[in-house]
């Protein structure tokens, strides 16, 4: 019976390893804003939801450590994950949504903080009020002209939920997921 046990723990962190690696590679395929690779990538951690730590870790490491060129795209694929499959990757994701967000915003040129303000203003619904309000207090910081934006109310926080679960529902019965980056 032991045997049986430690075969089954080998196997699952074999699978664990194989996936990363498989995840990481992908990723690196990430370097612009590419709608079949990111719509790839997410149905992939939709795939492997037991790996989310995982993913988010692998996600949250390119937008720190990856050139410049790649720090936008990733930050719409993380986008697109939070948006199309929520749960336990938006509650891994949020823990250092500031840091990640800031990592990518501080060398952006001027073109790509505009794209990145577009994309938080897309999270009002998703993030808790207070963590967007201190991302956009820190990125005020960095750029003066960063507005620092008002939480939404709780009856559009409920309407903007239900349309989401709504969308969700609906691309799940279709068997596709709504697109929540723009290709360049």
């Amino acid at each position: 019976f032991l045997a049986v046990i430690f075969l089954f723990i080998r196997f699952c962190i074999l699978r664990m390893e194989d996936f990363v690696t498989e995840y990481s590679a992908s990723l690196k395929d990430l370097t612009f804003n590419s709608k079949p690779v990111i719509n790839t990538l997410t149905i992939l951690a939709d795939e492997n939801k037991q790996f989310a730590s995982k993913v988010v870790k692998l996600i949250e490491g390119r937008i720190k450590e990856g050139p410049q060129t790649v720090k936008l795209p990733c930050l719409y694929l993380l986008d697109s994950i939070v948006k199309n499959l929520g749960g336990n990757y938006a509650i891994l994701l949020e823990a250092n949504l500031v840091e990640t967000f800031l990592s990518a915003f501080q060398l952006a040129d001027e073109k790509a903080r505009k794209d990145m303000y577009r994309l938080r203003t897309t999270w009002k619904m998703i993030f808790p009020a207070e963590i967007l309000r201190s991302l956009d207090v820190k990125t005020k910081e960095i750029d003066p002209n960063w507005p620092i934006l008002k939480a939404p109310s709780t009856a559009a926080k409920a309407a903007a939920a239900a349309k989401m679960a709504a969308s969700q529902t609906q691309a799940a019965v279709v068997g596709i997921r709504p697109a929540t980056a723009t290709v360049a």
